[in-house]
């Protein structure tokens, strides 16, 4: 198995991750020395703060417009990024959860009907980018969003997380003979067994979610993460990442993170 670190001069491709915990990931893996592809419906303001802090970077970046639970769009554009960038060795999929797929509509048939499109976003990205990854290994991470901050994680959620698990532990065996690993996050408050606190929670600052998950990345690219495969993490912190990024500066007992 590669137990090379997975990083400078490669091609990271993010499916689904116009917001949140996709566009904290492209600014640290480009900052890390990778190029960077977005494939996501409908890239939007967000996406383009993004576009300028990887440009900063100097690293390459490519937008493209798909939808990446459709096989044939997302195919299209994954030729795009090939031709353009190169063959992607790390694969970041985010799917949502689908609290807030019924919210308006009030009910369990757009409830299922997110829970299929996340899976089936799932399958067809992994499916396609391992495709890709079979002449080097690669990394691949599975991410589940939160809900809206307002609903906060519920049955829905559950039943995304559930299937993101599932698919994560029957795909890492098939692969890993590859060199190919997968893992998947999501929220620590649908973490299958989660009960709610009892009484006032301490206070303490978990950070940001989409922070969290960017972090966790960047830690599966490690050489000795080649080792590891079929991992679950459950990740806390608000949904919102927080722009800019800490930056250090110098004290008497040495250098610190200050906002």
């Amino acid at each position: 198995m590669n137990e090379e670190p997975v990083r400078a001069g490669r091609v990271a491709l993010l499916a689904g991750a116009a917001e949140g915990a996709g566009l904290a990931t492209a600014v640290r893996l480009a900052a890390s020395g990778m190029d960077i592809a977005l494939v996501d419906p409908g890239p939007g303001a967000p996406a383009e703060e993004t576009l300028r802090r990887i440009g900063a970077t100097g690293r390459g970046c490519v937008t493209v417009s798909a939808d990446p639970s459709d096989t044939a769009a997302f195919s299209a554009a994954l030729a795009h990024v090939r031709s353009v960038l190169g063959r992607p060795s790390v694969l970041l999929t985010c799917v949502g959860g689908t609290e807030d797929a019924g919210k308006d509509h009030g009910g369990a048939p757009e409830r299922y009907a997110a829970a299929r499109r996340a899976l089936r976003t799932l399958f067809v990205t992994n499916r396609a980018v391992a495709q890709e990854m079979l002449r080097g290994g690669g990394r691949i991470l599975n991410v589940v969003r939160p809900s809206s901050p307002e609903r906060g994680g519920g049955r829905g959620d559950r039943t995304v997380v559930a299937g993101t698990a599932g698919f994560t532990a029957s795909l890492a065996p098939e692969l890993a003979p590859l060199g190919i690993t997968v893992h998947f996050a999501a929220p620590a408050g649908v973490r299958p067994g989660a009960r709610p606190p009892i009484g006032a929670p301490p206070p303490t600052d978990t950070g940001s979610y989409p922070d969290n998950i960017a972090q966790y990345a960047l830690c599966l690219l490690d050489g000795p993460s080649a080792a590891l495969s079929g991992q679950g993490a459950y990740l806390s912190g608000s949904p919102m990442a927080r722009w800019p990024a800490p930056a250090t500066t110098p004290t008497s007992r040495g250098t610190v993170a200050t906002s």
